[in-house]
């Protein structure tokens, strides 16, 4: 793992601060003492070679907020016309966004988010553009945003409403979040008994914070983060920052908390695909220990997911806060102080 890590340090890119990203922070493992997941597609690192391009000039940071030039037309997409962000001359592509994305360290898979969750990290305090109303978020998860119990006992809902109300402080802490413009922060909880195929049986909950614009209807926009989820996809693609990333509808963030790798080989003497660990929950852990984590950004429709990974999305947009703090937060940490020694627990 250590010769790993020095390679990856090795090769790493190298992005002006102005654009930072951090691939570094990485340990080799978890405080809590459980095991990244060893599947995860690490393969040769490659470089980023596009980082001396041109782009639109920064005029002004005023209230938090950078105006970049204008893009000449006809070239126009909502991340050109916020003037939020620097545009590569000649085009409409953000830097360090669609096909010029930097890679995941160690992978040759780009992260297409980057440019979404970098600007937030780089401008936290950054208003809405047009001076939206204000929005509203409850200060703490309230019990009324339980929907459901899945019938799990009283102590169990207990401890796991403790949970979902952490990491939705997590959350709501982010300042974009935290001062939203424009939409109604609702969350909703559900508790769930799962199982893996070993049959050993766990306890979870599916947390969503909806984000409804204001006066709007239908659907929203969303963050949905669930404890104990089984896990029926790929194995992580890589890590950004301390995160695992997987792809689910178009991604998540991921955080492997057991012992146990979340996938296995098919066969026994270690040869064919990688599939689903059958055995993945530890039955000798309390039932409310989160084991896997899952933060998913929920679009609206498929359109709006598409052009976040296409580089054309302004990061003032809904999904795009979503998607930002979805990897914004530290997931490890948080998880790790949830299953650490004083943390509450239940069968």
């Amino acid at each position: 793992m250590r010769a790993l890590i020095l390679l990856l340090l090795l090769f790493a890119p190298s992005i002006s601060s102005g654009q930072a990203f951090d691939p570094l922070g990485v340990p080799a493992a978890p405080a809590s003492g459980a095991a990244y997941d060893p599947y995860g597609r690490w393969e040769q690192p490659r470089e980023v070679i596009d980082r001396d391009v041109k782009t639109t000039r920064l005029l002004s940071v005023t209230d938090g907020t950078p105006l970049y030039e204008a893009v000449p037309p006809p070239h126009s997409t909502p991340a050109t016309e916020s003037r939020m962000l620097p545009i590569i001359q000649g085009g409409v592509l953000p830097l360090q966004a669609g096909p010029k994305s930097p890679f995941l360290p160690g992978t040759n898979l780009r992260f297409e988010y980057h440019y979404l969750i970098n600007f937030w990290r780089t401008y936290p305090e950054a208003k809405v553009r047009g001076a939206p109303p204000p929005g509203h978020v409850p200060p703490a998860l309230s019990r009324d945003a339980l929907r459901d119990t899945g019938g799990a006992p009283p102590q169990v809902v207990d401890v796991l409403f403790r949970q979902a109300s952490a990491l939705y402080a997590e959350v709501i802490a982010i300042p974009m979040i935290r001062r939203s413009q424009g939409v109604m922060i609702r969350p909703s909880l559900r508790i769930q008994r799962r199982s893996d195929e070993a049959g050993t049986q766990v306890y979870g909950f599916v947390l969503r914070i909806a984000a409804p614009e204001l006066g709007g209807g239908g659907h929203s926009v969303a963050l949905e983060i669930c404890s104990n989820c089984v896990v029926n996809y790929g194995p992580a693609w890589g890590r950004y920052g301390r995160t695992q990333v997987v792809f689910l509808n178009p991604l998540a963030a991921f955080v492997v908390a057991s012992d146990r790798p979340t996938h296995i080989s098919e066969y026994r003497n270690g040869g064919g695909k990688q599939i689903p660990n059958p055995a993945f929950f530890d039955p000798a852990r309390p039932k409310t220990d989160i084991q896997v984590l899952t933060v998913t950004p929920q679009a609206m429709d498929s359109r709006q997911a598409r052009w976040a990974g296409q580089g054309a999305m302004a990061p003032d947009d809904p999904y795009a806060r979503m998607v930002a703090a979805s990897f914004i937060p530290d997931w490890r940490a948080a998880v790790d102080h949830l299953n650490g020694p004083a943390a509450p627990r239940a069968q």
